[in-house]
C-alpha cells in the first residue's frame, strides 16, 4: 500500500501528529471541566435544597405548605 505522495513528507506527518494531539487535549479540558462544573452544580443544588428543608422543618406543622 502506497501513501500519496503529500503524506510521506515529514512536515505533513508533524502537523497531522500535532492536530490530533490537540483534538485530544481539548477533549480531556472539556471532559474536566464539564466533570467539575456538573459537579458543583450538584452540590449549590444540594445545599439549597438541604437549605429548604430546615427552613420547613422550623415551622409549626399548622404553617406547612399541604
Amino acid at each position: 500500500m502506497h501513501l500519496p505522495d503529500i503524506l510521506r513528507r515529514t512536515g505533513v506527518r508533524w502537523g497531522v501528529a500535532a492536530a490530533v494531539l490537540l483534538a485530544c487535549g481539548s477533549l480531556l479540558l472539556f471532559g474536566v471541566m464539564f466533570w467539575l462544573a456538573s459537579a458543583g452544580l450538584l452540590r449549590t443544588v444540594d445545599r439549597s435544597v438541604i437549605e429548604q428543608l430546615e427552613l420547613l422543618s422550623e415551622r409549626p406543622p399548622d404553617l406547612l405548605p399541604s
